[in-house]
């Protein structure tokens, strides 16, 4: 007599493919070993062949196969030919885990960066290297996953999605974006194809011991609920959930694995733009040729401030936005001083 099916093997995922992109180290890492565990083969990429081959063998030892590729998915022409290897290596494709992800290349020593320190191109950096290699694997990875028949994608989301943090503009910015995808692709790709996210907090990873120390992790872990940092295993887990038949009513959602946190769990490592020492601006308005009034900026020494006038003298405002424009009447080489701002940089000067 057949017994009936337990509910507990609807995590299992016998004998399915799954790609996990980042998996060498960390999270990536953590869900290929966990998929195997629950019976799946599995594709293995990243940058570090080593790597790759260190979880590779551990593969194994959980009794599955896996095939490894080194390429950085950076590159979106990468994702076709992974997802080409892994049909000719395994003949189908159940899974996607898109866990590539994080802070550009060259952000130095630590993840937060100051608001006037950042460019359009580390934006754009941060935006392609959390959203775009997902967006472009998905769409390489669609096909044979509708072929199966029953596909879901993973989508590697972050706590700072939602959580905003001083210092985080690009990072977050793009996982706020993967997170919205994520809700977008389950739009399009239903009923066939599920798609949700992971949010990790933060998770003990190689990342996360580089960036911090001891005494910031330990204010991490005072600042959340749960009142310790997650593993890499914690976010496997969910993702588990998310490939396997346990969640074959869900698609669109991101689930938040971050120890109860409601908001940024950090210690700030940036000074508020109010206590930096900031050079003073007169900022004046003058006629412009067509009769409008134009904004005047000048930065001025200390002599030529005290010869400016009482007006020009005052304390600065917190807010550089109580500027006030006027119409000026007086003749072109007149200068009219409205007040003494206090302004960063000579850039943002020009943008007052």
């Amino acid at each position: 007599m057949n017994e009936p099916p337990r509910l507990l093997d609807r995590f299992l995922v016998t004998d399915r493919v799954a790609i996990v992109s980042g998996s060498g180290r960390g999270i990536g890492a953590a869900c290929a070993r966990t998929l195997a565990e629950a019976g799946a083969d599995v594709v293995l990429v990243a940058r570090t062949k080593t790597d790759l081959d260190a979880v590779a063998a551990q593969v194994a030892e959980l009794g599955r196969r896996s095939l490894t590729i080194a390429g950085d998915l950076q590159d979106t022409a990468t994702a076709a030919d992974v997802v080409e290897r892994t049909l000719a290596e395994f003949g189908r494709l159940d899974i996607l885990i898109n866990n590539v992800g994080g802070s550009p290349p060259d952000q130095g020593s630590k993840p937060q960066r100051a608001f006037l320190d950042l460019d359009a191109d580390y934006l754009d950096a941060a935006f392609h290297l959390n959203v775009t290699t997902a967006l472009a694997l998905s769409q390489q990875a669609v096909p044979p996953l509708l072929a199966g028949g029953d596909g879901a994608i993973v989508n590697i989301s972050s706590a700072m999605a939602k959580n905003p943090d001083r210092g985080m503009l690009p990072g977050g910015t793009a996982k706020a974006a993967l997170s919205y995808m994520t809700k977008l692709m389950s739009r399009d790709l239903a009923p066939r194809i599920r798609v949700n996210a992971v949010a990790p907090g933060s998770t003990w990873t190689p990342a996360l011991e580089r960036y911090y120390t001891a005494e910031e992790l330990e204010a991490k872990i005072a600042r959340t609920p749960m009142r310790r940092l997650g593993t890499a295993e914690d976010i496997a887990l969910a993702v588990l959930f998310f490939a396997s038949p346990a969640s074959g009513y869900v698609t669109g959602e991101v689930l938040e694995v971050d120890g109860g946190i409601d908001g940024p769990n950090s210690p700030s490592v940036l000074p508020d733009l109010l206590s930096m020492s900031m050079p003073r601006a007169v900022v004046a308005v003058a006629p412009a040729s067509t009769g409008r009034s134009a904004p005047l900026i000048q930065r001025l020494s200390s002599d030529a401030r005290n010869t400016a006038g009482h007006a020009m003298s005052h304390a600065a405002p917190s807010v550089p936005s109580r500027l006030a424009r006027r119409r000026c009447s007086r003749p072109a080489s007149s200068v009219v001083p409205i007040g003494v701002y206090a302004c960063p940089t000579t850039t943002q000067l020009a943008l007052m």
